[in-house]
């Protein structure tokens, strides 16, 4: 059992939420802290709304402290998308950067200006906001992609995932399976280490049915 977890759900009629996490342990005690963030982050949202980002991550942040007996973290992403507008606000907590594809290039956000939760209480979680056009994307993985091993130990690494979502942009479905493929191929014989979680936002711009985005 892994901490791993992802989440897309939509606030309100045109915001729509997107997250991946990854909790710093494995085994139950792991998978239950994850579902206590899971739940957590996306309850405080959609209770406080799509402009609330940044304190409903202070407010998980300190929550989380309350019930980490075992001493965990947990590293997230959270975005929300104004599907009308293309704005993308998001907070990344010590986690891995998004790979941002727009206008045919691919490159990273800025690593993570926020601190991981569950550790410290009383932190502040500042958002950033960039602004997608129709057919621009947003992959979000944990570190189970660009920490993958082959067989020689040698990592995935991040220069190789930045040259694998060159080609994406046609379907999220498509996309994803295809650097599965990728990261299986170059693992070969090797164990898995790691979970893998991988989700990828395609905006299409079609408000008049919001959920093709």
């Amino acid at each position: 059992m892994g901490g791993d977890f992802y989440d897309y759900y939509f606030i309100d009629e045109r915001h729509l939420a997107i997250t991946v996490a990854d909790v710093s342990e494995k085994g139950v005690p792991a998978a239950l802290f994850m579902v206590i963030a899971k739940t957590l982050l996306k309850e405080s949202l959609l209770f406080a709304g799509a402009d609330k980002l940044s304190q409903v991550f202070e407010e998980t942040n300190n929550a989380l402290i309350n019930v980490n007996e075992e001493n965990m973290f947990v590293t997230v992403f959270t975005g929300i998308l104004d599907i009308k507008t293309g704005e993308f606000v998001y907070v990344s907590a010590g986690h891995n950067p998004p790979v941002l594809k727009a206008s045919g290039k691919c490159m990273f956000l800025s690593k993570a200006n926020s601190p991981i939760l569950g550790m410290v209480e009383g932190l502040t979680f500042p958002t950033s906001v960039l602004t997608l056009s129709p057919g621009d994307s947003i992959l979000l993985y944990t570190d189970g992609v660009t920490e993958a091993r082959n067989e020689e130990e040698d990592f995935f690494g991040e220069k190789r995932l930045l040259k694998a979502t060159e080609t994406f942009g046609k379907d999220a479905k498509t996309d994803i399976n295809e650097l599965l493929s990728i990261l299986t191929k170059y693992a070969g014989k090797a164990e898995q280490s790691d979970d893998i979680t991988m989700l990828e936002l395609i905006y299409n711009n079609t408000f008049e049915d919001e959920r093709n985005v």
